[in-house]
């Protein structure tokens, strides 16, 4: 299984072909570095692993009394598995966000893949907001507060008001996203 950089780094050579590592590095950091930050001590390993899997390949660019530099380029095979990590289902339950590392790569899929992308990210958020734990329930209902530990009316509203917090931006990502895919409807051919 391939790593969320592996599949970056892919996706960006889609976009980028041809680039160095240290292009690559500076890619990331100008593009998807806000939700996945990446080393050179972890850009290269990774691109060895692409390489090692026949889903990169890479040309030596000469340099003047030094190693050539890596120019790298998807091979058929990593071309097919961009697609598929593109079109694959979210695993919602991880911290890092993987829809919002995708968003930036949509232009490269299929039209259809890319609502249904959207479509499933619909529902998750759907889900979420109907789910009765995220709507501010007393915390004395979870059964772990020591009463006599804590001001429960001061947690009250801190668990209330984080709810709010977690309802509206709920909302927002769901509005956000309603409104993406209906430019993507528009804007997309096929």
């Amino acid at each position: 299984m391939r790593s969320e950089l592996e599949n970056t780094l892919l996706a960006l050579l889609a976009i980028h072909p041809h680039a160095s590592g240290y292009e690559l590095h500076q890619v990331v950091e100008a593009s998807t570095g806000h939700m996945l930050t990446a080393s050179f001590s972890q850009i290269y390993p990774a691109l060895k692993k692409l390489h090692d899997a026949e889903l990169v390949e890479y040309d030596l660019e000469p340099i003047k009394n030094r190693p050539g530099k890596k120019r790298y380029a998807l091979t058929e095979t990593g071309e097919t598995a961009l697609q598929e990590w593109l079109a694959s289902p979210i695993d919602y339950s991880r911290n890092l966000n993987q829809l919002d590392l995708r968003i930036p790569f949509i232009p490269l899929m299929p039209k259809e893949a890319a609502l249904e992308l959207l479509d499933a990210a619909i529902a998750e958020v759907e889900t979420e907001l109907a789910d009765p734990r995220g709507t501010g329930r007393d915390p004395q209902s979870y059964g772990f507060v020591d009463e006599q530990a804590v001001d429960m009316e001061k947690l009250s509203y801190v668990w209330e008001a984080a709810a709010q917090r977690f309802r509206d931006s709920r909302i927002a990502r769901l509005t956000w996203l309603r409104d993406f895919r209906a430019g993507i409807e528009q804007r997309f051919i096929s």
